[in-house]
C-alpha cells in the first residue's frame, strides 16, 4: 500500500471497528431474547397438562363391559315391571 492510502485507511478502521462491533452486540442481544423466550415456552410447557385426546383415553375393559351390562340389564328390568319399590322393614 503507499502511504497516500494509508492516510485515508487507517481513520476509516475506527469506524468500520465500531460499525462491527455494534452489529456483533446486537447479533448477541437477539440471541439472548430468543433463548430467554424459548426457556419461557419450556417452562410454560412443563407446567401445562397435556391430556391424549378423547379416543385414546377410553379403554374398554372387562370390568366396565360387565358393569354396562348389568346396568342394561338393570334398566330393562325397572322398564318391564313398571314401577318399582323397594320396602325394608
Amino acid at each position: 500500500m503507499r502511504p497516500v492510502d494509508l492516510q485515508v485507511v487507517i481513520p476509516k478502521v475506527t469506524e468500520v471497528s465500531k460499525n462491527q462491533q455494534v452489529l456483533k452486540d446486537a447479533g448477541e442481544a437477539g440471541q439472548s431474547i430468543m433463548a430467554s423466550q424459548f426457556q419461557e415456552q419450556l417452562r410454560v410447557m412443563k407446567q401445562k397438562v397435556n391430556l391424549p385426546p378423547k379416543a385414546e383415553r377410553l379403554q374398554v375393559t372387562p370390568d366396565r363391559r360387565e358393569n354396562r351390562e348389568r346396568e342394561k340389564d338393570k334398566n330393562r328390568e325397572k322398564s318391564r315391571n313398571g314401577r318399582h319399590v323397594d320396602l325394608k322393614i
